[in-house]
């Protein structure tokens, strides 16, 4: 017979208790460990507006599809969670994430209401919104829309504010989704929409609102983003870093390759032939076609690598990192325009130039940290002050630099008393401790002297000086 192992000292009855008591130990480790792993294991449930294609919808199948949904899958295979999605009418999308039935909302707009109770992811697309009118229409831009009838998205926070922002007087009626609110408008019950331009689109083409057409310039723009409740901001920053690894990827440009068919203006070669061939010579005709076969072929060719960079490219070109408003180059860029058109028409235009008084005290005695947390803040507020169609942009530093268009001086100081109110009224949170800024501001309006935008500028920024040796906290207007 074979001879039994021993452990050490111990005896017979010892061993048989201490391999009990490292049975038990094992099974309690096991079963604490147990609802944990269960509840990492809980999908991530998704709030979907069930009629906004191409963004979010439900197909005929069923199926929730579109933009949004194909990015919420790749953002959960990038966090390492499952995804379940709840698609309803966008007011009930937004109660059930207020009431804690979901855990996230895609294509959710920023606003200061919002942000007191949910959080955001950064931008992951963005759409721009236009009018919609019936063919024939007299409806040009947002100046003819007084007086008139407004079929619109219940809830749709983005539109209202541009209407209360630009003073216009307008009937709305409430749609449940902006299919219903086109359809309404095709019937003849309402004498425009406002809407995204691919949900629009796209609407059209789906329900054969073949009489329907957009119009005019783009009225706004809508950078979608992701909503949860307050409290979610580890699961935030996990989605952040998944957007931005997604949006310089291939993948995205085959998503949006595949869901958004629409552009608006664009021309192709057979436009321009069509229009070409009459006075064209023969030789030149076949010049042209063979050039335009090997360009398309090497287009081709590229798209996919053109696609991977291109929208980081654009809003890194545009857009400050930080702050999220314009950058300087591309504020100036749109600046010159309006400069150039009030100096042709005659029509008054003015600059507002805001500092942050006492910045430097921010970063020294809180940190660097607090430092950005104040310019975001700030950057976020001023907006709310201004109208739809004012350009701002981040100047420098702790600085930022407003134009107004068909704004005269009086004017101006009103809006950039506004802005001095309203940042002084409002409490910025730093993480962990809530401070108080305030801000100076430099006005001046453009005047026979000023050949170049430059020189308002530069009148708008010794206004501005002056402001801060009176005391800073208030407005100061050019004396020219």
């Amino acid at each position: 017979m074979e001879t039994p192992h021993t452990y050490g000292s111990l005896p017979a009855g010892g061993l048989f208790i201490t391999r009990i008591a490292l049975a038990l130990l094992l099974a309690v480790t096991v079963l604490s460990a147990a609802p944990a792993e269960a509840a990492d294991a809980r999908p991530l449930v998704v709030g979907i507006d069930r009629d906004y294609a191409p963004f979010a919808f439900v197909d005929s199948q069923g199926h929730p599809a579109g933009y949004d949904v194909d990015l919420m899958l790749l953002i959960g295979k990038k966090i390492g969670c499952e995804i379940e999605f709840r698609p309803a009418d966008w007011t009930t999308v937004v109660a059930m994430l207020e009431r804690g039935e979901t855990d996230l909302v895609t294509g959710m707009l920023y606003t200061e209401t919002r942000s007191r109770v949910f959080d955001f992811s950064l931008p992951f697309n963005i759409d721009t919104v236009v009018i919609f009118v019936r063919k024939g229409s007299s409806v040009r831009d947002y100046r003819d829309l007084d007086g008139k009838n407004i079929a619109m998205l219940r809830g749709d926070a983005l539109v209202e504010s541009f209407i209360k922002t630009n003073g216009l007087k307008v009937h709305l009626d409430y749609f449940p989704t902006h299919p219903d609110a086109l359809r309404a408008l095709n019937e003849g019950r309402h004498d425009l929409s406002i809407a995204p331009y691919q949900v629009g689109m796209e609407a059209i083409r789906i329900h054969g609102l073949a009489n329907l057409t957009d119009t005019g310039p783009v009225i706004n723009s809508m950078p979608y983003r992701i909503g949860a409740r307050k409290g979610r901001a580890e699961l935030i920053a996990r989605i952040d870093e998944a957007i931005g690894e997604i949006l310089s990827s291939i993948e995205n440009a085959r998503l949006k390759s595949k869901w958004f068919r629409h552009r608006r203006e664009e021309f192709t070669w057979q436009t321009i032939l069509r229009y070409m061939l009459p006075i064209m010579l023969p030789v030149v005709f076949l010049m042209l076609f063979t050039w335009v076969y090997f360009l398309r072929k090497t287009v081709r060719s590229q798209t996919a690598e053109i696609m991977k960079y291109h929208d980081r490219l654009v809003y890194q070109a545009t857009i400050d990192s930080l702050t999220g408003i314009f950058n300087r180059r591309h504020w100036f860029a749109g600046s010159e325009k309006e400069f150039a058109k009030a100096l042709r028409k005659g029509t008054p235009l003015t600059v507002l130039m805001i500092d942050i008084d006492d910045f430097k005290s921010v970063n020294d005695s809180l940190g660097h940290a607090a430092g950005d947390a104040v310019l975001q803040r700030i950057a976020s507020v001023v907006p709310t002050c201004l109208r739809s169609y004012d350009l701002l942009g981040r100047y420098g530093g702790e600085e930022f630099v407003a134009l107004l268009p068909d704004t005269s001086l009086d004017q101006g100081c009103r809006i950039a008393e506004r802005i001095r109110t309203s940042v002084a009224e409002d409490e910025i949170d730093t993480g962990g401790r809530e401070v108080r800024c305030t801000v100076s501001v430099g006005v001046a309006e453009m005047a026979s002297l000023d050949d170049s935008l430059y020189s308002l500028i530069k009148r708008a920024d010794a206004a501005l000086y002056e402001a801060k040796r009176q005391g800073k906290n208030r407005i100061c207007r050019s004396a020219d």
